[in-house]
């Protein structure tokens, strides 16, 4: 894939317990992104280009329980930045650690942090409305997905049919009312919910299987 970052980018760092983290992330988000929608009105806003309270939290978690992903074959969906990603793929062993998103701009920001951190990621494009086959993933990673409720349904899909195939699914979710009617459906697969204050953000990381 060729490396085209449309917003430009940055090295910045991030720390988690100690662990450094090198990010590429994007310069300028809302001027380019203005910029960019004077050519393509139907440029979506780049809400990847954030760094979110949620993926932090779930960052946390990961640095707790590392040994839990040694050997697994890993996917990260609608992964912006890819930030759990790329850390479980340097403090942990994974098998596989595969890094998806549904707009394929993503992807060069991904790639570029994991040349920068030394590690193995393998990236694609992921859209959950049309399932591809991942047959043999054996913890899936999702990030602050349930934030539209246009989005429910898909978001519901997908857990259901990974826990169908065995894989143990992590959530990570700011505590929104408007998720409330979401979590009750996902209740009966919650195995483990921990909770953390991040940015003044409550975040729940549920871990989810059958």
């Amino acid at each position: 894939m060729q490396e085209t970052f449309i917003y430009g980018g940055e090295v910045i760092h991030l720390d988690f317990d100690s662990q450094e983290l090198l990010i590429y992330h994007p310069l300028n988000v809302q001027h380019n992104y203005a910029a960019r929608k004077q050519i393509n009105a139907e440029e979506p806003f780049p809400f990847w280009a954030k760094i979110w309270p949620a993926s932090k939290a779930l960052c946390k978690f990961i640095g707790e329980q590392k040994a839990f992903f040694n050997g697994k074959n890993i996917l990260e969906v609608a992964a912006g930045l890819a930030i759990p990603g790329l850390l479980i793929a340097k403090i942990a062993h994974p098998k596989k650690m595969i890094a998806t998103d549904y707009l394929d701009c993503v992807l060069p920001y991904i790639n570029r942090s994991a040349a920068l951190n030394n590690v193995e990621i393998e990236t694609g494009i992921y859209d959950w409305e049309n399932l591809p086959a991942y047959e043999d993933i054996d913890v899936l990673i999702l990030s602050d997905v349930n934030y539209s409720p246009e989005a429910f349904p898909h978001v519901m899909a997908l857990i259901k049919h990974f826990i169908a195939q065995k894989t143990t699914v992590l959530l990570s979710t700011p505590q929104r009312l408007t998720a409330v009617n979401f979590i009750e459906q996902i209740a009966a697969y919650i195995q483990l919910h921990e909770t953390y204050s991040i940015d003044g953000v409550n975040i729940s990381v549920l871990m989810l299987h059958d």
